[in-house]
């Protein structure tokens, strides 16, 4: 995708490079929702990364936090040789990653999320934008270098099920941030903790 307000819905996206792309500065605005991206929970159809949005700024990847209810648009993203989620690039910001299962069910070979880019959001506060990222083969989030700042991870279960209440481990570590500034991970507002185990 390399232009503006798409929507990429219902999907079983498997076997290629990069399961969806969202590349350069007039990708905006696209809205990627309920696709099974390497897995539809039953089988594997690995992709190398899942979802890439490379220099892509305001795309949302899952459900509409600011919906009233989960109408099941959250991805399910699991079973990638690589990392689930890419975002990268200094004009890779205000993207929003909510409500999506990365890795839970089938583990990606390497990070669930993977940030080098400002000023996204991963989660939120509505019981809706929580993610699920458990499971992969690296960390749950990897935040890196200094274009990686004000990025916000808030309200997510990382290294649990879906009820929070069973272990399910990433490989390395829950959140790791390296040589990236000013993030803010979880937060005083009702919801904006992280659950991470």
């Amino acid at each position: 995708i390399t232009s503006a307000d798409n929507e990429v819905r219902g999907l079983l996206i498997g076997n290629f490079g990069i399961g969806i792309q969202i590349s350069g500065l007039l990708a905006t605005g696209n809205w990627i929702a309920g696709n099974a991206i390497g897995t539809d929970g039953s089988n594997t159809y690995p992709n190398l990364t899942g979802i890439s949005l490379l220099e892509a700024p305001i795309n949302l990847i899952g459900s509409n936090a600011d919906a009233s209810d989960d109408l099941g648009e959250g991805n399910l993203i699991g079973a990638n040789y690589g990392t689930g989620i890419v975002i990268s690039g200094v004009a890779a910001s205000g993207n929003v990653v909510a409500g999506n299962d990365i890795g839970s069910m089938y583990s990606n070979e390497q990070d669930g999320i993977y940030i080098s880019g400002p000023s996204n959001t991963i989660g939120g506060t509505a019981a809706a934008a929580r993610n699920v990222i458990s499971a992969n083969y690296g960390s749950g989030i990897y935040i890196e270098g200094t274009d990686a700042t004000g990025n916000v991870i808030q309200g997510n279960f990382i290294g649990t099920d879906s009820t929070g209440t069973q272990g399910n481990g990433n490989s390395v570590d829950g959140v790791f941030i390296f040589n990236a500034p000013d993030n803010l991970i979880g937060g005083t507002a009702p919801g904006a903790g992280n659950l991470i185990s």
